[in-house]
């Protein structure tokens, strides 16, 4: 067993933000495991009134705020997933994509319950306290990377669908028999491989030990030699996490989805010379490019803390030692980071709006799923004298291949 001095407190190098959780009394960061008192004790690493203004703004942001935030869009996205899986709608390439992105979603819902400790909102002081001391390591040793996996493919997915969507409008003959859903999986395991392959640094940037604080056994996530070599902190987590989660798919995002609304604007009419006849996957397009937009607009306070944290060279935690650095935090800066992180996770609950919105075939769907209606009727016809029952499919399914979508 291992004893810690009380003035160790090691930061977080996987995020742009301290990390002292709320709950009770009790208060723990990544890579420390400590109680309020410890805080408040440490007078060189927050005074009183800081420490108590960021317990509270954690509570009510990553507790209450958050933890409500989550569990509404793990709902709303097992629903979409069970929309876009019903037969009228689940036979094209782009209802592969949002199954993926719904899936994904999900992920990163659950995962932030437990990355954000929202989840202590349902404990009891006693139970918070035996959470600090044994279970809050171990989420971030081992849940928080599955965190970053699932960001990732979200986010890149959310570019893939865009990038689809602006082929598709613009070289229709082509994409439509060169991108087959075969090739749509293989393009999305690629992207969760990749971003596995990523990842990986983080699952050894941290482990599991066992030590005696004030007497108390207790669990902590203590850097390894490899969590705090340099160029793992000034070159992983100081450049590549943002710019490759963050800022990297925010740009491409922005430029494929202005394209694609250039393009949708041109192409508003489908028939030469018939002028009146409109487009009927426009509101597919439309419906990508709304999509893409809430996604720019909550990842937007998101980037800008990064390349904060990018050109601030004095808080840089290359220039600091890792074990022992605790930057200090502006009470702004802290909301802002608060406010950052649950735009950041909110962009995974809002698409069932979006498609509710704009998608007709999609809230046609939803109306007869929650119905508990079936994607086909069935037809009564007498003819000479005998009963033939047929199966007629939704008028959904009658609709060119391309448009059976929530568009």
């Amino acid at each position: 067993m291992q004893k810690v001095e009380d003035n160790v407190l090691l930061t977080n190098q996987m995020d742009d933000m301290p990390d002292a959780w709320y709950g009770g009394s009790n208060t723990t960061g990544r890579g420390s495991n400590s109680t309020e008192t410890f805080f408040l004790k440490n007078e060189t690493t927050m005074d009183l009134a800081k420490a108590f203004f960021q317990a509270r703004l954690f509570r009510i942001g990553y507790g209450y705020v958050l933890f409500t935030i989550c569990f509404a869009g793990v709902c709303g996205n097992l629903l979409v997933f069970c929309v876009l899986t019903r037969k009228a709608l689940r036979t094209s390439t782009t209802a592969v994509y949002l199954q993926v992105l719904a899936l994904t979603d999900t992920l990163v819902l659950l995962t932030s319950i437990f990355r954000y400790k929202s989840y202590k909102v349902l404990l009891t002081e006693k139970d918070n306290t035996e959470a600090v001391f044994h279970l809050d390591a171990y989420i971030e040793v081992y849940v928080e990377p599955f965190f970053w996996i699932f960001l990732g493919v979200s986010s890149f997915v959310t570019l893939l669908l865009s990038t689809e969507r602006y082929l598709a409008v613009k070289y229709p003959l082509t994409v439509k028999r060169t991108c087959t859903v075969h090739l749509v999986s293989v393009c999305i395991v690629a992207v969760v491989l990749i971003v596995t392959v990523i990842t990986i640094p983080i699952f050894f940037s941290y482990e599991i030990r066992h030590i005696l604080f004030h007497e108390i056994q207790t669990t902590i996530a203590y850097p390894t030699d490899f969590g705090i070599h340099q160029h793992y902190v000034c070159t992983y987590t100081h450049y590549v996490l943002p710019l490759v989660w963050y800022m990297f798919p925010w740009l491409l995002l922005a430029i494929v989805n202005t394209l694609l609304a250039l393009h949708v604007r041109r192409s508003s009419r489908i028939r030469v010379g018939v002028p009146n006849v409109l487009n009927p996957n426009r509101n597919l397009s439309l419906l990508i490019i709304l999509v893409v937009v809430v996604y720019m607009i909550c990842n937007f306070p998101r980037c800008i803390i990064s390349i904060m944290k990018l050109v601030d060279t004095n808080n840089s935690n290359c220039l600091k030692d890792t074990r022992t650095s605790n930057p200090s935090y502006s009470k702004t800066y802290l909301v802002s980071v608060v406010v950052a992180n649950i735009l950041n996770v909110l962009n995974s609950c809002v698409n069932i709006f979006v498609y509710c919105v704009v998608g007709t075939k999609f809230r046609k769907e939803l109306r007869k799923l929650i119905l508990c209606q079936p994607c086909h009727k069935h037809t009564t016809v007498l003819i000479n004298n005998t009963i033939h029952v047929t199966l007629t499919r939704d008028t959904a399914d009658s609709q060119p291949h391309s448009s059976s979508l929530p568009g």
